[in-house]
């Protein structure tokens, strides 16, 4: 997997590429193409709203948690995507959840009401949305898997009627649940509490679900110790993922993967 930069500098269209998270380059860029995806996926173009503007605040721009975990369900998971039933929590611009739709699976992708048009708009953009590409209809020579779809859903861990929306969306049992940066400090806004996220991750979960969450270790503000300690009381499983199956390049020792089950 390879990233494709693009945006303006100075007036003048600009685009770089990366084989490794950059935050300075990713966040500044308004679009992100994941290129060189598995399964005949090809790529993932995601559309941001750089310097996070009004009520999207940082799930405006993508994090190195999801650039991480996007790595990972390309090195670690294009045998079993295909046909899987997944949900992401804490979507954002939803690059994780778009690329394991592309990869073949079945995604509803979540975050707060007010990130939903930019969701929808990326999963249209990648003709996720169960409109067929045009581009492709007449490629005889693709021999991929047949791209799988996305969904867009509003859920908010802190309402308290979220049990409606978990309930809708857990009724088939996900194989898959995924989250990245979903427990941070945020001073600028409203700091996610980790219990209601492992909460809202266990209600969600079933017996054979596998929740993968990309947690992020800051220096200042760390909730790591409350990220561990509300995944441990919600689940009876957790392990982390080792970094040897990541590209070298997203083997970033600020992100640390984790895989629970119930």
């Amino acid at each position: 997997m390879h990233l494709l930069l693009e945006g303006w500098e100075d007036g003048e269209p600009v685009s770089v590429r990366l084989d490794a998270p950059d935050r300075a380059q990713v966040q500044s860029a308004e679009k992100i193409t994941f290129q060189d995806l598995p399964n005949g996926a090809k790529h993932v173009t995601i559309q941001q709203r750089p310097g996070g503007s009004g009520a999207l605040g940082v799930g405006a721009t993508t994090w190195d948690g999801a650039l991480v975990m996007a790595a990972y369900l390309c090195s670690a998971c294009a045998d079993t995507l295909p046909g899987q039933r997944v949900v992401e929590l804490g979507a954002g611009c939803g690059a994780v959840g778009l690329v394991a739709a592309a990869m073949g699976a079945t995604v509803a992708l979540t975050d707060l009401r007010s990130l939903l048009p930019l969701l929808r708009g990326n999963a249209a953009r990648n003709w996720l949305m169960g409109t067929p590409d045009p581009s492709k209809a007449s490629d005889s020579s693709d021999q991929g898997v047949k791209p799988g779809t996305a969904s867009v859903a509003a859920l908010d861990w802190n309402d308290p009627q979220r049990g409606l929306v978990t309930a809708r969306l857990g009724a088939c049992l996900p194989d898959l649940i995924l989250a990245t940066d979903c427990c941070y400090v945020d001073p600028g806004g409203a700091t996610p509490d980790p219990a209601k996220f492992a909460a809202t991750a266990a209600e969600l979960a079933g017996p054979n679900t596998v929740v993968l969450v990309a947690h992020e270790v800051r220096p200042h503000g760390d909730t790591r110790p409350e990220f561990l300690a509300a995944c441990r009381a919600f689940f009876g499983h957790m392990e982390t993922v080792e970094p040897k199956v990541l590209p070298a390049g997203f083997r970033v020792p600020h992100i640390d993967l984790f895989r629970l089950r119930l």
